[in-house]
């Protein structure tokens, strides 16, 4: 076990506290806060991490705290399921985390409606305090909206035209308000070197030595292997072609509809499912646009649809039983769990180049964002079992070894011992080479 060497609180421990959501928390932020500090308790005993997460559903009432491990404890203190609870967040979470009095708070990706205000104004009231009493700070985001991508938005939303500018200046001032209170900005990103790093760094006008990447950690495999995985899911024989996630227009799944739509005759035994839970209004009007499909039609039971919640453990089903994961998004504006899922599961993906996806161009197979024909073209010549096929799979393996949660662990543990070493300079400064690794092209530094 690694020794901690930086400045502990008083009982010899270093006291970490969480801010985000954390399993049985639906969003794809408190999966991913569940992994990283589930293997950062597992690594390191003289840390005491608390994580101040949400009720839910599953989990309504603050009741005793989850002793997940003998070093980490989540307190469910905020309730963003009413509006009540969202806007007043920051009552209940200072107040914690002033009696906890812990040496670094790591905030995951709280700035989001779930806190409040329009943008996760209630966490940014929380990072003023702890600024004010001198407690260091860390904060993962989690997406990287431009401008670009917010004026799009609105559009989309069919705002006036007057209300979607000024939303937009008021984003753009309210995340430079947050990256000024916070010590350390780790943009989460599908891949080194990703193009939406430098642009966030760029709009919002972070210091180049306070921006780092933080490229997402790959899923473990499971023991279960693909035969077996498929066996049970009654999908023995095909060769299978997954989409998963949160089903929204954005996400193009229709685009996969219509790539299989046009080689499924050409592959006899290919399997395609889409699965994910809808979000809102515009998600289930989607989810019973690609259910309504031609090719959904014309092959059942070979190409399935399921708008539905899917389960941790399901989901780790279908990947192991799949021979190529698509992710087809129309925008992507943060790193995409499924494709990180997929790598660790040594899986061939092939993604859009939007956003964050363009990060991974070396590392899964890309294609222009909304061109079903390109998408098409891709699948074809892997389902043919190529050496590009085989390219592709190890390129996953060798990435996954790279970014495991084990890894992003460590690295957490090293940024938190530098800012408590009293010495923001030390942290900051790009010419120690121990310290920081500057990226040629982002200027911005990797873990």
């Amino acid at each position: 076990m690694e020794q901690i060497n930086t400045r502990p609180s008083a009982n010899g421990c270093l006291k970490v506290a969480v801010v985000g959501g954390f399993p049985p928390n639906a969003s794809g932020e408190a999966n991913y806060t569940g992994c990283v500090f589930r293997a950062l308790a597992s690594l390191h005993g003289a840390l005491q991490i608390t994580v101040f997460a949400h009720r839910s559903a599953e989990v309504m009432t603050d009741g005793d705290p989850e002793k997940t491990s003998d070093n980490l404890t989540v307190h469910r203190i905020t309730n963003p399921e009413t509006r009540l609870g969202r806007h007043f967040c920051f009552v209940p979470l200072l107040r914690s985390l002033l009696r906890l009095r812990p040496d670094v708070v790591h905030f995951q990706g709280t700035h989001t409606k779930l806190y409040g205000g329009l943008f996760g104004e209630g966490a940014t009231l929380v990072l003023l305090a702890l600024r004010l009493c001198r407690i260091p700070t860390v904060l993962t985001v989690h997406s990287t909206w431009t401008p670009a991508d917010l004026d799009q938005l609105w559009r989309n939303k069919r705002f006036p035209k007057a209300l979607g500018w000024a939303l937009t200046r008021y984003y753009l001032l309210h995340t430079r308000l947050f990256v000024w209170l916070t010590g350390a900005i780790n943009i989460l990103c599908s891949g080194e070197g990703s193009p939406e790093t430098e642009k966030f760094r760029r709009n919002y006008r972070v210091p180049d030595a306070k921006l780092y990447e933080e490229p997402h950690p790959c899923a473990a495999a499971p023991e279960i292997g693909q035969p077996t995985a498929k066996q049970r899911l009654g999908l023995q024989g095909g060769r299978v072609v997954l989409a998963c996630g949160f089903v929204r227009p954005d996400k193009g799944y229709h685009l996969l509809l219509d790539a299989v739509h046009r080689i499924k005759p050409r592959f006899a035994d290919l399997q395609v499912v889409v699965c994910g839970e809808p979000r809102g209004p515009d998600g289930a009007t989607y989810a019973r646009s690609l259910m309504d499909h031609p090719a959904v039609r014309e092959w059942p039971g070979h190409v399935t649809v399921r708008p539905e919640y899917v389960s941790d453990e399901e989901l780790d089903l279908l990947t192991a039983a799949a021979d190529i994961v698509v992710v087809p998004y129309l925008r992507a504006v943060g790193a995409s769990g499924p494709i990180h899922r997929a790598l660790g599961f040594g899986k061939v993906v092939v993604a859009s180049e939007a956003g964050h996806n363009a990060g991974l161009a070396a590392v899964c197979r890309t294609f222009p964002v909304g061109d079903a024909e390109a998408l098409a073209e891709c699948l074809a010549a892997l389902l043919g079992r190529s050496a590009e096929y085989e390219k592709w799979k190890a390129s996953a393996v060798r990435f996954a070894r790279r970014h495991s949660w084990r890894a992003m662990a460590q690295t957490y543990l090293r940024s938190y011992q530098k800012l408590l070493a009293g010495s923001m300079a030390f942290l900051y400064d790009p010419t120690h080479s121990d310290t920081v690794n500057e990226h040629p092209q982002t200027s911005v530094h990797q873990y």
